[in-house]
């Protein structure tokens, strides 16, 4: 999926749920990007406005699947 792609959607997994909120908290300077082995990824999602990186980590994680099937 491009980055373009991803833009007005919610989260389909947890796991992207939860790397759309660390490039957010990288991105506000709450964590270094040092920190975490995605790097590449994460600095990709953070060429994305602020808030379509919120919609992406607000999105509640009740239903939604550890990974997303291919």
């Amino acid at each position: 999926m491009l980055l373009k792609e991803l833009v007005n959607e919610k989260a389909v997994s947890v796991a992207q749920r939860r790397l759309f909120g660390i490039a957010l908290a990288v991105k506000r300077g709450d964590k270094s990007i040092s920190d975490f082995e995605n790097q590449d990824a994460i600095k990709q999602i953070m060429k994305l406005p602020d808030e379509e990186l919120r919609k992406f980590a607000k999105t509640k994680e009740k239903d939604l699947p550890d990974r997303r099937e291919k």
